[in-house]
């Protein structure tokens, strides 16, 4: 199993946590393929989908909505034969609501 960033820049803290765990749940992909996505915002989910996570599929509430971040993570897998990129999302407050969001982030990586 080959790691390695595709990026000339240091990893974060944050990042090299997420890494570390996609590396420790690569070993069950399959049993974490396509899991509900609606489940993601209990603590320690995880899942594998085929394709892209986006912010619109992630549940929300009607005083907040997911915020992606810009920061992506690109590296590769496997000597370089599979690539993977790591994005942060941040529950956000609605602008026209009093109501707090919830403290949820999500790390999709495809």
């Amino acid at each position: 199993f080959f790691l390695s960033t595709a990026m000339t820049t240091k990893l974060t803290t944050e990042q090299q946590r997420a890494t570390t765990v996609l590396e420790e749940k690569l070993v069950m992909w399959k049993s974490l393929l396509n899991q509900p996505i609606h489940n993601c915002t209990q603590t320690n989910f995880f899942c594998f989908s085929i394709s892209p996570i986006r912010r619109e599929h992630l549940p929300h509430e009607e005083h907040w909505v997911w915020n992606q971040s810009n920061a992506k993570l690109c590296t590769t897998m496997y000597e370089g034969r599979v690539g993977v990129t790591i994005q942060k999302f941040n529950a956000r407050k609605k602008p026209k609501y009093d109501q707090r969001q919830p403290s949820y982030k999500v790390r999709p990586t495809a």
